[in-house]
């Protein structure tokens, strides 16, 4: 019965590692803004949040030591994967890795909706690269939560 508990317990917490999380923020400076976040297993944050009226889809928590960097982006959409290039800008400090600066109405908006999962394969020129791994389980939602719906 032990076995049986603690195999179960591993299995949720493999299952709901990396899920979408909702969170409305309130700072105390700032008006209540919402984000949405889920994690890789290397702790790599994969966020959406709203700037000035667009949704940007970005990787935080990491280190990314060049100013552009060309990632391709592979989401697994009904046991197809779906693969996109993207050209990405890093932040000042090299924290965040900027992929999509309006997600809405965008190419991958609709596999980004549908997708199981995604890998992100970040190819710096300077560093190694980089794979990363998501859940999408309730992206779906966190894009509506974020558009407010």
């Amino acid at each position: 019965m032990k076995g049986f508990i603690l195999g179960a317990l591993l299995l949720l917490s493999t299952t709901s590692f990396g899920q979408w999380t909702l969170d409305n923020v309130n700072n105390g400076f700032d008006d209540p803004y919402r984000i949405c976040y889920t994690k890789s297993a290397e702790g790599v944050i994969m966020k959406l949040e709203d700037v000035e009226g667009k949704i940007v889809f970005y990787l935080a928590n990491g280190y990314f030591c060049d100013e552009e960097i060309r990632v391709d982006i592979s989401f697994l959409v009904a046991g197809s994967y779906k693969k996109y290039s993207v050209l990405a800008d890093v932040s000042n400090n090299k924290k965040n890795l900027f992929l999509v600066w309006d997600l809405i109405g965008s190419d991958l908006e609709r596999d980004f909706r549908d997708a199981g999962n995604v890998r992100i394969r970040v190819n710096e020129s300077h560093c190694s690269s980089d794979i990363y791994q998501f859940s999408m389980i309730n992206s779906s939602q966190a894009l509506d939560f974020m558009l407010g719906k």
